[in-house]
């Protein structure tokens, strides 16, 4: 994974993973209503999540949860599994 300034930002063996979540939440644009229109009341903002649960070095059970871009969040997604071998769980949108 690749910060914003495209250096790593950590790095986790695939043999070390142990589940994937992928999850998308929704929440409605208020700071956009009161600044610019009421009908950005009508849309949801997207953010798409990434879970990885792993392993360390040391054996110790850890997890980091990446926020990945939405442009590229299914493509991350269908890396993760190619990659891992291991399916990534989905989280339904409420």
């Amino acid at each position: 994974f690749l910060n914003q300034k495209g250096a790593p930002a950590f790095s986790i063996s695939y043999d070390s993973v142990k589940s994937l979540l992928y999850e998308q939440t929704a929440k409605p644009r208020y700071a956009e209503a009161v600044i610019l229109s009421p009908l950005f009341l009508l849309t949801n903002s997207k953010k798409h999540y990434l879970s990885i649960q792993y392993t360390d070095q040391t054996g110790a059970a850890k997890v980091v949860i990446v926020r990945l871009d939405k442009n590229t969040a299914r493509s991350a997604v269908v890396m993760a599994e190619a990659e891992t071998g291991r399916k990534v769980e989905q989280v339904e949108q409420k």
